[in-house]
């Protein structure tokens, strides 16, 4: 809303800095100001789309800056992807995805390729890819804090499943697991 306010501000002051350089009174002529005001109204939705483009763009750079604390997975992605955590790297795919309510329950394998168990929570941002396949991140977004109930047995793939509220399956097309933490390290005792 600032944003529109600055714009609306900033328009009004080039408008009357053109009229100060003006050696005569502006004369009335409907049809000329007629078009100006919808020259100015075209302008304004143009700006504000390229603001609304620059953000979305702006949330995306934030997203890659932070590519090796997050993973990002479109839904069929193939493979593993590594995730750095307080103790090392993991790694995490997607095993199924199943319509379940009016959302989705997803079956994640994290890989733990250390010689400690884990347990830990994370964040896990979903939502539908656009036109242009990008995350849609203002217009539908949905962000869910997930405590794993149970242990990364070490040297193992373990399956985590999660259940997606609020967006129809369908319309899945995208999860980003960040804010991983560590609650607990288990390792093997010394004989």
């Amino acid at each position: 809303m600032t944003k529109l306010l600055l714009i609306f501000l900033l328009s009004i002051q080039l408008l009357f800095l053109q009229s100060c350089g003006q050696k005569e009174s502006p004369k009335f002529d409907s049809k000329n100001d007629s078009n100006s005001l919808i020259n100015f109204e075209t302008e304004f939705e143009s700006l504000k789309t390229r603001i609304t483009d620059l953000e979305l763009h702006k949330d995306f750079d934030e997203i890659i800056k932070n590519a090796d604390t997050s993973v990002y997975l479109t839904i069929g992605a193939k493979g593993y992807y590594p995730i750095k955590t307080s103790i090392g790297f993991i790694t995490i795919s997607i095993v199924d995805i199943k319509p379940y309510a009016s959302g989705s329950k997803i079956i994640l394998d994290f890989g733990n390729p250390t010689s400690a168990g884990i347990e830990f929570k994370f964040k896990i941002d979903y939502g539908s890819l656009g036109a242009n396949s990008l995350p849609e991140i203002k217009k539908f977004e949905k962000t869910k804090d997930v405590d794993v109930p149970s242990r990364l047995k070490a040297g193992h793939w373990n399956k985590v499943e999660i259940i997606l509220d609020e967006l129809p399956h369908n319309k899945l097309g995208y999860i980003r697991i960040h804010d991983l933490e560590t609650k607990s390290i288990f390792m093997l005792k010394t004989p």
